[in-house]
């Protein structure tokens, strides 16, 4: 997870089983204008999906690599301020609606560390709408991770 002057975001992974399980990505995030300043409109992203672990695991491996796939829904929703003459009044204009997401990459967990985890991962998301800023951006993106497990 983090947070930031610009918003903020998390996510998080539940395992069902060995193989399947439940990955989250949301956040909330407000643009930069150009004097720096934060702007007034807003993009709030909520990306649940499945994760489908190729393998199974090694416990006894000293370092466990998993390939795996994965797939779901996307929401998000944009709002945009609308400038008037007397900027007295606070008008806005909000757009949202549902994408998608399918992604591939490869888990390590390391024996000494089996609470921590990294992937290297390839994502591409279909975004219903433009967004300010996000940490999910349309089309296709290149992730590293740091997974850390309560087990």
């Amino acid at each position: 997870m983090g947070m930031g002057t610009r918003g903020g975001g998390g996510a998080f992974r539940y395992f069902f089983a060995d193989k399947f399980g439940f990955n989250a990505n949301i956040g909330w995030y407000r643009p930069m204008t150009q004097n720096g300043s934060s702007g007034q409109g807003s993009t709030f992203v909520a990306a649940p999906s499945f994760v489908y672990m190729l393998t199974k695991s090694s416990p006894l491996a000293d370092l466990d690599v998993r390939p795996y796939v994965g797939g779901g829904l996307n929401y998000s929703n944009t709002s945009t301020p609308i400038q008037t003459r007397s900027q007295t009044s606070n008008v806005s204009t909000s757009t949202s609606g549902w994408g998608a997401q399918e992604f591939g990459g490869v888990e390590l967990t390391f024996q000494d560390a089996k609470s921590i985890a990294i992937s290297a991962e390839v994502a591409h998301y279909q975004m219903a709408v433009s967004n300010f800023s996000s940490g999910l951006s349309q089309g296709t993106n290149f992730y590293l991770m740091f997974h850390f497990y309560l087990k």
